[in-house]
């Protein structure tokens, strides 16, 4: 049986050879990976053409080339990605995902981010070089342009022809609807200019659904293929001082200890994770500035991304933080600090296949689609490549703020919502019919009269009723299941040195999901905004939420993002997350209320601040308009003085602090107030303990009161 579509080989020079793939010849979809390799999710095979929905497809059976032409067939058949972002689609040559030159059709944003607004439609051609866009243009690579015309448009399920010419000198493409040109593009890649100049064909899509078909592949001259890029070997760890409280295992792992969690360092020794997000060299973007502010003041400031680096992260261990959190700069790493990657398991799944659109937010994966599981294991290998024998990394995030409560307020409420052909709706079917034995029985428990399958599956309009709110609070742990542990397994398998770090929850966290984010995780992530008294010196509500999120998952937590933008700066704070406070003296009281409170918790094994730097004060885009005061920095890289000699001092003492920490109770509130020194029978952790002192909610004031205890009979104060 063949297992690649058939050849034409036409010799004309020694390394002259034509190769034609009409998709019609495969065994079955293995076979079309075999011949045309992605390490992305990318491949299926329909029609008898083969479609792409993401990243790059090599034609891996074809030969490596110095000198060629190339031309395939692409049709457009759908628009999956954020409808207010960039999606593109073509055809191209070159060695990896990093190296290539695309000819392709672009469609962009809506008019000031508005998904529902008019879209453009375009033709281009680029090249991406040692993974920088439009390195053809850009100072210092800019390439002589021989040609550059864009003629027209495109639309979807129209047949475009793609054409592709490349040699040592001169790199050509062009882009034809029925014969009539869309577009064309030349370029002079002579040497010394620096310029891609050979590899193999390829297909691209991003944010598209893109059928290939009646591929032409005329080699005149064959190349060596250039050997991988050698990645260095991660820098040996820096031994620290202290004694190791186990045997060390060369990696990063969490440890329960005298009832205590503690993550510990390669050699064994406890380490307390004091981290902050966003250690950015360009800061943030402001789509009302069309630049990232922060970007040109570190530019001027620094010249060189490698001397900022040094200095932010000279800056950071002087004021006792010991990792770059989420969203940081690759440049930071292994310069003193820990780090932990992204993989984004589930917003980026969402993007082509969602139970909740991702719209304005991140939405939420169809982890039902058979094709959640190969993206799984694929992208836990691309993760295990970037972590490997690397001591400084921590491990890996496996998203951040899903929805999990969906559009409304139920995950369950957005597979209703779904279209017929959605892999989670007809998922959903299948798990009433079992559950409830036949459609009969599922009409008479939901109150719904569907005839069929089709009916069900048409049907767009959740039910009501208490039966319904059990169905979806069931179905919604057989999500959680999927959404935990096939990325959980999946790296396990590619990587079982680093820790798999949760999803970075968003405040809340719904009870049926908490069971599998406890089995399939190392560290329990949320990322949370609180309250806090500072007459009484203390934090509301999120420690008993802690807790009981705690006594299920039975995991370490860390809290990955927390912060009090303060009302003093030019930043208007209008917009995130956040309790305001009048001044930077405020905010660093709060931070050391929450860091000491959170050190206190004997399974809090660390916390992330939300953020090394301020956003702008013209906000980031008008879907997400955030204007606040988050960071340790503004974007004149000038320090908050008070909130980093706060922290100073209080990372200094987080480690010492949560090796004294025991387990603490906050019940819920009392009904009434009790005079100071009345004894209270309190249940912690199914022992009996009297409390002699208590506080009221704010501290002060009568009214509800919440009981807290260290240990049995011992007296608890503010």
């Amino acid at each position: 049986m063949r297992t690649l579509a058939p050849l034409l080989l036409v010799a004309t020079l020694a390394s002259a050879q034509v190769l034609t793939d009409d998709f019609s010849g495969y065994a079955d979809a293995a076979a079309l990976e075999t011949a045309w390799h992605s390490d992305l999710l990318a491949l299926t095979w329909q029609d008898e053409a083969m479609r792409i929905d993401d990243g790059i497809a090599l034609w891996q059976a074809a030969p490596y080339a110095s000198q060629a032409s190339l031309s395939a067939t692409i049709t457009i058949r759908e628009a999956f990605g954020q409808r207010t972002g960039w999606s593109v689609g073509g055809l191209g040559f070159g060695r990896d995902n990093d190296n290539f030159w695309a000819l392709q059709v672009v469609q962009g944003p809506g008019a000031d981010g508005d998904p529902d607004g008019v879209r453009p439609f375009f033709v281009e051609m680029a090249e991406l070089r040692e993974g920088v866009w439009q390195a053809e243009s850009k100072e210092g690579t800019r390439l002589p342009r021989l040609v550059y015309e864009s003629l027209g448009t495109w639309a979807v399920d129209q047949p475009l022809r793609f054409e592709l010419d490349w040699s040592p000198t001169r790199v050509e493409g062009r882009i034809l609807a029925e014969g009539q040109l869309l577009g064309r593009w030349a370029f002079d890649v002579s040497a010394p200019l620096p310029a891609l100049r050979d590899g193999r064909p390829l297909v691209r899509a991003a944010g598209l659904e893109v059928d290939v078909d009646d591929v032409t592949y005329d080699v005149a001259a064959t190349a060596p293929e250039p050997p991988p890029a050698e990645r260095p070997a991660p820098p040996a760890w820096v031994s620290r001082e202290g004694e190791a409280i186990v045997p060390g295992t060369g990696f990063f792992r969490a440890l329960q200890q005298d009832g205590r969690w503690w993550v510990v360092d390669p050699e064994g020794k406890p380490y307390y994770i004091l981290g902050t997000d966003h250690i950015r060299y360009i800061g943030h973007w402001s789509e009302a500035l069309s630049y990232a502010p922060y970007a040109l003041v570190s530019a001027a400031k620094y010249g060189t991304e490698d001397r900022w680096a040094e200095a932010a992260v000279e800056r950071l261990l002087s004021w006792n933080f010991n990792t770059a959190a989420a969203g940081h700069s690759q440049s930071v790493r292994h310069r003193g600090l820990t780090h932990i990657l992204f993989a984004s398991f589930g917003s980026q799944f969402a993007s082509r296949s969602w139970i909740a659109e991702p719209i304005h937010w991140t939405g939420f994966p169809d982890v039902f689609d058979p094709r959640w599981e190969r993206w799984c294991r694929v992208r836990a290998g691309q993760m295990a490549d970037e972590m490997r024998d690397d001591p400084w990394c921590l491990g890996v995030f496996l998203d951040n703020e899903l929805e999990w409560f969906g559009k409304t307020g139920h995950l369950v409420d957005d597979v209703y919502r779904l279209a017929p052909e959605g892999p989670a709706k007809q998922a959903l079917w299948d798990w009433l019919i079992a559950h409830y034995g036949d459609l009969a029985a599922v009409n008479r428990a939901l109150g719904t009269s569907h005839a069929d399958r089709d009916a069900f599956l048409a049907d767009v309009a959740p039910p009501r009723g208490p039966e319904y709110e059990l169905v979806r609070n069931e179905f919604l742990k057989v999500i959680a299941d999927l959404y935990f542990r096939l990325p959980f397994e999946a790296l396990r398998a590619a990587d079982p040195d680093h820790m798999v770090w949760g999803t970075r929850f968003a405040g809340r966290v719904p009870a049926e999901v908490l069971p599998p984010a406890g089995e399939f995780t190392d560290i329990f992530t949320i990322n949370t905004y609180p309250r806090v008294d500072m007459a009484g010196r203390r934090v509301i509500d999120t420690p008993r939420m802690l807790n009981e999120y705690y006594e299920v998952v039975q995991r370490p937590m860390v809290i990955t993002e927390w912060s009090f933008p303060a009302l003093d700066t030019e930043l208007p704070s209008r917009h995130g997350a956040g309790m305001r406070v009048d001044t930077q003296e405020q905010k660093a009281l709060c931070y050391e209320i929450f860091a000491n409170q959170m050190a206190d918790l004997p399974y809090m094994v660390g916390y992330h601040y939300f953020m090394y730097l301020d956003e702008p004060k013209e906000g980031i885009s008008p879907t997400f308009p955030e204007d606040s005061n988050y960071g340790l920095i503004n974007v004149h890289d000038e320090v908050y003085v008070e909130l980093t000699e706060t922290a100073t001092r209080v990372n200094a003492g987080a480690a010492e602090r949560h090796a004294r920490s025991v387990w603490r109770d906050f019940p819920q509130e009392t009904d009434s107030w009790l005079p100071a020194g009345t004894p209270v029978e309190l249940v912690n952790r199914g022992q009996t303990a009297v409390v002699d002192q208590f506080a009221a909610l704010d501290g002060t004031q009568p009214g509800a009161g919440r009981f807290a205890a260290l240990a049995p009979g011992a007296a608890w104060t503010p």
